[in-house]
């Protein structure tokens, strides 16, 4: 197991331990390489051991890092010299020691046939041969079973016309949300995909001017308030008044769960889905005719 620190040591901790001993191995290998020049033949088994030793430890230190950040949302650190290494890991930026690990794991896997004998290369390599309590750490609060069944409860939009490609792309990131229990993000992209559907409509019917003639994005159909764009529809006759209301109820819902509140609520399942599902209601009333 990779976390060989006291248990008691916070997170935060653990992760400015490791950088600053990144940091220094970083400074070593660099000094090793670069300041102390290439060996001469009888002692380059000896240089390329220890090159191997110092960057092997550096790729692995990155990784721990990395390994630590899977259930951390937020991160305060004031010491500079670990600052500058997580920005380094962050922005994928050239750590000469872990570059030279990479590089030689590369060459080296080449020739392997063995899957057991390749070396590590990646954040995924690390975590399969480093810690076999993950898989069922996943397995215990999420259920395939349950997946697929949320995906199929929501199942597709049914409609009789095309809906923009960009559209669906968003449907489908509601369904992978909801399914995977993130539920403020399946209000998030419900709400924006009602904006999306409006938008498209709207602009069809040439409800606005000056405007591109197909929705992109989630940017464009932002640049005005759902608030206005229901009332459009209704004025334009692409939806009614039950539908308008129906669009409002959604909007107001979603409104609430997303404002930002000293402390935040999270919404359950049942009126996640119920969002989720009245808006499917109104895209199917959009795109049918």
């Amino acid at each position: 197991m990779f976390l060989v620190m006291d248990d008691m040591a916070t997170r935060e901790e653990k992760i400015l331990i490791k950088a600053r001993k990144l940091d220094k191995l970083e400074k070593s290998f660099l000094k090793f390489t670069y300041e102390e020049g290439l060996p001469d033949k009888e002692n380059y088994k000896e240089y390329l051991r220890k090159a191997v030793e110092i960057s092997a430890e550096a790729f692995e230190l990155k990784n721990e890092i990395l390994f630590l950040y899977h259930d951390i949302t937020n991160l305060t650190i004031h010491d500079p010299v670990a600052l500058k290494i997580l920005d380094k890991i962050r922005n994928k930026e050239k750590l000469h020691s872990v570059s030279f690990y990479e590089g030689l794991a590369k060459l080296v896997n080449k020739d392997v046939k063995n899957w057991n004998e390749r070396w590590e290369t990646s954040i995924e390599d690390f975590l399969a041969s480093s810690d076999e309590d993950l898989f069922d750490e996943f397995h215990s609060w999420f259920g395939i079973y349950e997946y697929y069944a949320a995906k199929c409860k929501i199942g597709p939009i049914i409609s009789s016309f095309h809906i923009p490609e960009s559209m669906i792309d968003y449907f489908e990131e509601i369904r992978e949300t909801f399914a995977f229990g993130q539920y403020r993000a399946s209000i998030a992209l419900s709400r924006a995909l009602l904006e999306m559907a409006l938008f498209d409509k709207l602009n069809r019917k040439r409800a606005f001017k000056n405007r591109p003639s197909k929705v992109v994005s989630i940017d464009v159909a932002k640049e005005d308030n759902l608030y206005t764009y229901i009332n459009l529809a209704k004025f334009h006759k692409i939806i009614d008044s039950e539908r308008r209301d129906l669009a409002h109820s959604i909007r107001q819902k979603a409104n609430a769960v997303l404002h930002i509140k000293d402390k935040a609520s999270r919404p359950s399942q049942k009126e996640t889905f119920e969002i989720i599902f009245e808006t499917i209601t109104l895209i199917e009333f959009l795109y049918r005719g």
